[in-house]
This record gives structure tokens, C-alpha cells and sequence, in this order.
């Protein structure tokens, strides 16, 4: 089934955008905010276009109903480009950086405004002015650095560390957690004015294994992301039945990490079943053990045979044993790694 797409063009205020919220009050399906989209995104997409410049309600509904009742409500899915399409687009992790350095890396400092500050530095609301700022693993941030946020947002100026001068910024806001904010409310770790200032609209993103249909555009994304470092590869009708039908507690990012894997580990053009890691065989299937025999490791000492003999042949060559084996020697090196074959020579 195709994905019906529909483009909203200069919906200022993104997902607050009325047009935008009747599209979700309507059943659509809004999958985010795109910066930068066009047809070619979606090859197998039915498009349509359309203004969202619209001020009465009751145009807004018309304009929203024909759409749904032209694509129904449940394969809809909703881009908007804002007004805010054409600026930078800046994201920031408050799980990913140290406490005691994230305000600076958000509001940016002054030179001297601490010991190593030898220099200016613009923070990353700066960054985003006129653009779009993603604020990732929010619910991790600070109790004190939260009431700096919530004054940007509401004030739409900043001091930077050590400055005293305000600075304006217009920036569209768009925020992810993992965490139940609302449980984090009544443990006093997420402020609540903080949470209603930024809960204009809502996208609850379920679990993958919630939504198998996207497993195989997941799928061929990440083939295409790493093509040009490890090659072009397809996938097996029987592999891929195999992704689809396998739980991913570890989400989307559990599933890029199979597809790599496959792709290093694997000896062919396409991702075969065997190619996958066996926790995802184990729990989709009857394993491929028989007693007295490991397939896997088998497979995996025939190619640390293989390896092996290409290295001797190469005299140690590892450019020319990876040119032997058909692949880049970048791959070779990580295949080995992955084999524990460096550990294993000392290198």
C-alpha cells in the first residue's frame, strides 16, 4: 500500500499550525515535521499539496475533511514545512552531554566566563535562530537548566555564561524523550510549567514491534545510509520476514545495528537469514542448531579460515587481502574485529 503524503506548505508554527492540528483531531497520521522534503523522498508516495495560510475554521476543516475522505483516515501521512524551513536545523542531547557543560553547550558563553572559556562561543539556541531547535532526551535535563529553557521560550531571549546582554531568538522547538514526563512531574524531576509551555502537540511514537509496516522502510533506509562505506545490498524475502516478525526491545536503534552487522558479517550482495544476529533467529524461529553442531560458530571459523588464508597469501598485506576477499579494508578490518581475529594476532 502506498503512503499518502500530504505536503502542507508555509504552515507557519509547524505542528501548531491549525491546519496541522485538524489533521491529527481528524485520525491523520502525522509522522513529524520536515525541514527539507520533496517527491523524490517518497518514490512509491501518493502527494498532494496544499496552503496553509488559512484563518477561518471552517475552511481549515473543509480543506482538512476532502483530504482525509480523498486518502483515508488511517494512511495519511502529514509533513508540514513551516515557516521555519529555510533556517538551520540544530539538535542537541541533554543525556549525551555532562551536566556541568550543558548549559554552555545550549545558551553558549562569553570569553572568560569560566577557566577554559578562552574564547567566545554561540550556544546552540543561536545556532538555531530562524530555524528549528531538537531538543533530545529533554527529560533528562537539569531542574535548574529547565527554568532556563522555559524563560527562552517564553521571553525568546538568552544570556549567554558570563554575558549580560539578551539576546533575541526566534527558534521552533521540538522536543523527544523516552521518559514518562507526567511521572517525572510527580517526582519533582521535570518542571510542569516547563512541560505545558512545550506540549502544544503531541506525537506518541509507539515501539517498533507496534508498527511492523515501517520494518521494511527502516530497512532499506539504513541499507542506503551505509552504501557508500560498506556497499549496496539488498535483503532476502525470508531475512526480512524475520526482521519483521522480531520484538526490537532495543527499538529503532537495535535494528540498525542488525542491519550493519549484517552487512560486515555477510558474504553476499544480499542479507541471507544466517546473516543476522541469532538473538533475532532465536526468538523469530526454530533455531538453526542441530545436536553435536553450532552452524553459526562454524560459519563464523570459516570465515576467520578464510581471512586467514587471504592474509598469508597477501603476505600481510591487508589492502591486498581485502582487494582478494572483494571488499574495502576498512570492512576487512572491522569483519576482523568483529571475528576477534585482531585479538587473536596481536594486532
Amino acid at each position: 500500500m502506498k503512503n499518502k503524503v500530504v505536503l502542507i506548505t508555509g504552515a507557519k508554527g509547524g505542528l501548531g499550525n491549525p491546519v496541522t492540528r485538524r489533521f491529527l483531531d481528524a485520525g491523520a497520521y502525522v509522522a513529524g515535521v520536515s525541514l527539507n522534503i520533496s517527491q523524490a523522498d517518497f518514490p512509491d508516495a501518493n502527494f498532494m499539496a496544499i496552503p496553509a495560510n488559512f484563518s477561518k475554521a471552517e475552511t481549515v476543516n473543509s480543506v482538512v475533511d476532502s483530504v482525509v475522505k480523498r486518502f483515508g483516515k488511517l494512511d495519511v501521512l502529514v509533513h508540514v514545512l513551516g515557516g521555519f524551513a529555510g533556517g538551520k536545523s540544530v539538535a542537541v542531547s541533554a543525556a549525551a552531554i555532562p551536566s556541568t557543560l550543558l548549559e554552555s553547550e545550549m545558551f553558549g558563553h562569553e570569553r572568560g566566563a569560566f577557566t577554559d572559556a578562552k574564547d567566545r562561543r554561540l550556544g546552540k539556541f543561536e545556532l538555531a535562530h530562524g530555524g528549528t531547535l531538537y531538543l533530545d532526551e529533554i527529560g533528562d535535563m537539569p531542574l535548574d537548566l529547565q527554568a532556563k529553557v522555559l524563560r527562552a521560550l517564553q521571553e525568546r531571549t538568552i544570556e549567554r555564561l558570563g554575558g549580560q546582554e539578551s539576546i533575541r531568538v526566534d527558534v521552533r522547538v521540538l522536543a523527544a524523550t523516552n521518559r514518562d514526563l507526567e511521572v517525572a512531574m510527580r517526582d519533582g524531576k521535570f518542571r510542569e510549567d516547563l512541560y505545558y509551555r512545550l506540549n502544544v502537540v503531541t506525537l506518541n511514537l509507539p515501539p517498533l514491534r507496534e508498527r511492523r509496516r515501517d520494518i521494511p522502510l527502516l530497512v532499506d533506509h539504513f541499507l542506503a545510509k551505509h552504501a557508500p562505506e560498506l556497499g549496496e545490498r539488498g535483503v532476502a524475502p525470508e531475512a526480512l520476514d524475520r526482521l519483521v516478525g522480531y520484538e526490537w526491545p532495543g527499538n529503532v536503534r537495535e535494528l540498525e545495528n542488525a542491519i550493519e552487522r549484517a552487512i560486515v558479517l555477510g558474504s553476499g550482495d544480499v542479507i541471507e537469514t544466517d546473516d543476522l544476529p541469532e538473538r533475532i533467529l532465536e526468538s523469530t524461529g526454530a533455531s538453526t542448531k542441530t545436536p553435536g553442531e553450532n552452524f553459526y560458530e562454524g560459519v563464523r571459523q570459516a570465515k576467520r579460515e578464510i581471512i586467514l588464508k587471504a592474509l598469508e597469501r597477501a603476505q600481510g598485506n591487508y589492502t591486498e587481502a581485502a582487494k582478494a576477499l572483494g571488499m574495502h579494508p576498512n570492512n576487512l578490518h572491522r569483519l576482523m574485529r568483529s571475528l576477534e581475529l585482531k585479538a587473536a594476532m596481536g594486532k
